[in-house]
Parts: structure tokens; C-alpha cells; sequence
């Protein structure tokens, strides 16, 4: 009785050779004649620049500018702090964070923070308004603005995008001079005073109502 696994009389595990094993439905294997590379080498180096054979992913050769048609990454900082700095009247809080929300339009990507003594009580306005991600800072001065600049540098450094920032104060007007930010959009509210330096920098500012 054959106790071990045998291959045209040979012991399958004792053999010391490589075996491969081929598909029956496999594509025949050709092989390119030197002349055929040769005609492909000289015929890719010919092709007119941004014609692609089809089906083949474009890619943009350094230095040519930005395609506008392309589509363009948008994230929010939201200093909810600013936007709901008391939360004693919760149902005029929620709405106006409702407001700046439909202000901001669609975006990729929403970013809040918030100091960790402020976290509970936005966090449950946040979630409210449909926003789920809600990053808690330390309570240290302006904790929550530095973690929101840093995350939109963090998002401006993977491409070109537009920030919009729902905020007052002046200190996110370092946004607008990140590498990759393409513009920054504000988001204020007519109950808050927005800072001036941050109505100058901003492309763009729309009003929550």
C-alpha cells in the first residue's frame, strides 16, 4: 500500500525540483519577437501628450497646473465652542449649529474639538445635529483651536481642497496660508462678532441663518 503521495513515480515530497502546476484554461504563452518591442518602445515615445490608450488611468506629469474640472476635496472646522459658547437655552444652541451646518454645504469631511470641560454638553449637541465625531482636548487655552489647525493642515497635506471654517475667532485666519488650502470659506453667525483679520483672509464668507 502506497503510503506517501506519489507523482508519476516520484516521492511528491522528496522531489528536489520546483513542480508548477498549469491551468488547462490558461491563455496560450506568446512570445514578443525583439522587432514587435521594439515598434511598441518607438510608437509609445510618438504618442501625442494626453492621449491615453483606452482604459488607462491619466496621471499628471509635474509641473502641469491643476485640472478645475476635477473634483474638490472640502472639509469643515468646526470650533463648536465658538459656534455654541453656552448651551443654556440647548434648543436655540442646536439650531443654530443646524444653521452653520447647512451653511457649510457638503463637505468630505467634518472636524470638531472642544476642551474637555466643554466636552459633555456639546458633544450631545453635536450628535444631535448628526455630527458623530467629536474630538475631546485638553483645558488648556486654546487647545481646541490648535487641534482644528492642525487637523485641516493634516487634510491639506494629502491635495488641494477648500477649508470652510465655522468659527470667529482670529485665529484660524492661519488657514488660509496652509500649503494646499485652495480657499478658505467662513461660516459665521450674525449673533457672534467675527474677528476682522478673519473676514480678510477668507475667499469666501456666508452667514448662517
Amino acid at each position: 500500500m502506497i503510503t506517501r503521495p506519489t507523482w508519476g513515480g516520484v516521492d511528491w515530497f522528496g522531489c528536489d525540483d520546483d513542480l508548477t502546476w498549469e491551468r488547462l484554461d490558461a491563455p496560450p504563452i506568446t512570445i514578443d519577437h525583439p522587432n514587435e518591442r521594439r515598434s511598441r518602445r518607438r510608437a509609445a515615445r510618438t504618442e501625442p501628450l494626453g492621449v491615453a490608450a483606452p482604459g488607462a488611468q491619466r496621471r499628471r506629469r509635474p509641473g502641469t497646473p491643476h485640472d478645475p474640472t476635477a473634483p474638490t476635496r472640502r472639509v469643515l472646522i468646526l470650533d463648536v465652542e465658538n459656534v455654541c459658547p453656552s448651551s443654556r437655552r440647548p434648543v436655540r444652541a442646536l439650531a443654530r449649529l443646524q444653521a452653520v451646518l447647512r451653511a457649510a454645504g457638503p463637505v468630505d469631511e467634518i472636524v470638531a474639538a472642544s476642551a474637555a470641560s466643554q466636552h459633555s454638553r456639546l458633544d450631545d449637541l453635536l450628535r444631535r445635529a448628526g455630527v458623530q465625531v467629536h474630538t475631546r482636548c485638553g483645558n488648556r487655552p486654546n487647545a481646541a483651536d490648535r487641534a482644528l489647525i492642525a487637523a485641516a493642515r493634516r487634510f491639506a497635506s494629502q491635495g488641494e481642497c477648500e477649508v470652510v471654517v465655522a468659527s470667529n475667532d482670529h485665529g484660524f485666519k492661519v488657514i488660509a496660508g496652509l500649503p494646499g488650502v485652495r480657499r478658505l470659506i467662513l461660516v459665521t453667525h450674525p449673533d457672534l462678532a467675527t474677528a476682522r483679520s478673519l473676514l480678510r483672509v477668507a475667499n469666501e464668507c456666508r452667514v448662517a441663518a
